[in-house]
Parts: C-alpha cells; sequence; structure tokens
C-alpha cells in the first residue's frame, strides 16, 4: 500500500499514527513496510513543491542511518529526520513512515523555545546590532543547535544573526530552530542622527573625593531622550575649577589642587554634574581668611560672629566649608562663600 502526496509530504493511511517520541542522531531505521517516503532536500515545515523535484523515493525496506533532526513536529505528518540511506539519495524523511531498528544514545532534546536577545531593538539607520537565539527544551534546559533567521520591515538580517536596518520605520526578526520553533525581536528604526537630549546622567552619585594631588576618576556621561532611551549625542566636559580639578574631553578627571569643583558633562544642550572634594585636610591644618565686613559662621563649627578680621579658622574633616557672612551686630546674611583649605 503507497502513501498518498500532497506537496511533496507523504499522507499517513488511516490507522498509521506518527510515532510520538523523537529518536536520535545515529539511529538505524528503514522505510516501513507498505510505505514509499521521500527524501527531500529540506524539511517538510519548510519545504515547496513535490518530491520528484525536492528529493527522491525510497520504497518500503530500504534502511538508513539519522545524521540530522529532529524537524517538523509541529506538523501532523510528525517528526521528520535527514537520513543517510544505504542506497541514495539522502534526505529529509518523516517519522510517521519510517520504522526504528537502533537507537543511538539518550533521546534527542526537543526545542520547545526560542528567545531571541535583545528581544527589543531601538537603532538608527545604517547601525547594526548582533542579535543571539537560545533554544530552551520544555524541561528548561538551554541546548545548541542551529536557526534560520528572517526579517521583515524595516530590518535585514544575515544567517548570523546580524541585523541591519534598512529604512526608518519598525520591523520584526525572528529565528526558527530547526524544529520549527520561532523567537522574534522588535526592532524600531530611527533617522540618522540621535533623538532630543532631555536629561544627561553621570556614574558618580552627587559627589566624589580624590585624596591626592594628581590622584584621576574616571567620569561617564550618559544622555537619555524623553522616553528614557540612552541616545548616542556626544558628551562633552568642563571643570568650574580648574584649579581645583582638571578634567579631559573623556571625562577624566585629575585632581590639581585641595578644593572643591563642579564638574559638568553636557549633551544636546543638557547637562550633569557632580562635585569634586580635593582632600580631606589633615585636621589642625589651618587657613587664613581675610574679609572686609561681617561675622563668620561655619556651618558643623562653633558659631563664629563678630570677631575682627583677618581671622585663623581650623578646618576639620573637609576640604571646604560655605560661609555666610552677615551684617555687623545682626543675623542678615549679606553674601556667601565658600572657604577651602589651600597649603602653603
Amino acid at each position: 500500500m503507497r502513501a498518498r502526496w500532497l506537496l511533496g509530504v507523504a499522507l499517513l493511511p488511516a490507522g498509521l499514527a506518527a510515532q510520538a517520541n523523537p529518536w536520535t542522531v545515529g539511529s538505524r531505521v528503514h522505510v516501513s513496510a507498505g510505505q514509499t517516503v521521500c527524501a527531500r532536500a529540506d524539511t517538510i515545515v519548510t519545504g515547496t513543491g513535490t518530491c520528484g523535484t525536492g528529493g527522491g523515493l525510497h520504497n518500503a525496506g530500504e534502511k538508513g542511518t539519522i545524521t540530522r533532526g529532529p524537524a517538523g513536529g509541529t506538523t501532523k505528518w510528525g517528526w521528520s529526520w535527514f537520513i543517510h540511506y544505504d542506497t541514495p539519495p539522502d534526505g529529509w524523511s518523516t517519522q510517521g513512515l519510517l520504522t526504528l531498528d537502533s537507537l543511538a544514545g539518550p533521546p534527542a532534546a526537543v526545542v520547545t523555545t526560542v528567545t531571541v536577545s535583545p528581544s527589543v531593538v531601538r537603532v538608527m539607520l545604517g547601525q547594526p546590532v548582533q542579535l543571539a537565539a537560545t533554544l530552551t527544551t520544555s524541561a528548561g534546559a538551554v541546548v545548541s543547535g542551529p536557526v534560520t533567521w528572517s526579517a521583515t520591515g524595516a530590518a535585514s538580517v544575515n544567517g548570523t544573526g546580524l541585523m541591519v536596518p534598512v529604512s526608518v520605520g519598525t520591523g520584526t526578526v525572528t529565528a526558527t530552530s530547526q524544529n520549527g520553533v520561532r523567537g522574534s525581536a522588535a526592532v524600531t528604526v530611527q533617522a540618522a542622527g540621535p533623538a532630543p537630549v532631555a536629561v544627561v546622567k553621570t556614574n558618580v552619585g552627587g559627589s566624589v573625593t580624590i585624596t591626592t594631588i594628581g590622584g584621576t576618576f574616571q567620569a561617564f556621561g550618559y544622555p537619555y531622550d524623553s522616553s528614557g532611551a540612552l541616545v548616542s549625542t556626544p558628551v562633552s566636559w568642563r571643570s568650574s575649577t580648574p584649579a581645583v580639578a582638571a578634567v579631559s574631553a573623556a571625562g577624566l578627571v585629575t585632581a590639581v589642587g585641595l578644593g572643591a569643583d563642579t564638574v559638568v558633562a553636557t549633551a544636546g544642550g543638557k547637562a550633569g554634574s557632580f562635585l569634586v572634594y580635593v582632600g580631606p585636610p589633615t585636621p589642625g591644618d589651618t587657613t587664613t581668611l581675610t574679609w572686609s565686613v561681617g561675622g563668620i559662621q561655619v556651618p558643623s563649627l562653633p558659631s563664629l560672629r563678630h570677631f575682627s578680621l583677618p581671622i585663623t579658622l581650623t578646618l576639620y574633616s573637609r576640604p571646604c566649608y560655605v560661609l555666610n557672612f552677615t551684617a555687623p551686630g545682626t543675623d542678615s546674611v549679606v553674601t556667601t562663600t565658600t572657604a577651602c583649605l589651600r597649603k602653603p
């Protein structure tokens, strides 16, 4: 009894069920009694055309060895395996029309999930991104295996998963396992040129202290758009007090003198900043402050008011203090400045 053919796929005769469990590479099989099976150049999942144009027929009893697979497990014809037949041609054949002679090794792992990473991609036109596919079984085990990459819309992809945008808009990149399981990534392509910067952040949470003159700290600036996505706008750097700290075009901060400085990162008209303290000084170091009006109040130290100037002030714990200058005999603040230790 011969099987009927539809687009190169054998329709199983009534009562003949596809074998439920996948076999293994290296197993020996033969064409089941009363059957004729097609050895195709492609899998049943992706194949087109008839067996006459895509492969060759093998009759009942012909033997072969499984060299690849499984594939096509989601179709009604069951699993498909690539068979190296003892008599050519070789090709993909339906498990339901084959009989197992000997099983080689443990059952093959069956891929149930394909995950593409990153799963969401936002790029500029012409900016390539390497994607990766992870294959897992129903038990959650990660397994290795080939995938076929494809893309639609604004994206293109090569055989290794390298995505290259081809137009402004959206697209999808899909990885398909050998047994037809698919995973995808959503791609959004923007016109060349970064999105407007909404905020600039740095890798410093408020302030950084460099304890020695000549010491360095590497700062990084991160411009974000209004959606919170990192954008590629270049970041420039400047120091508000170069005598305390110098900063390079790459964000390398170098301590020049004791004191406090504000380092500013700018991108797309937006700025972020952080404080740099050079010190702290050794408790007991002193500096002389000379002012023309008022008393001096120093936070974290006893209140010093209505003293004659000049005055010698001992600084502890921090290299700099905020000084509030008041009118003589009052607490009304005239001006505010910062006093910092300067060693000879």
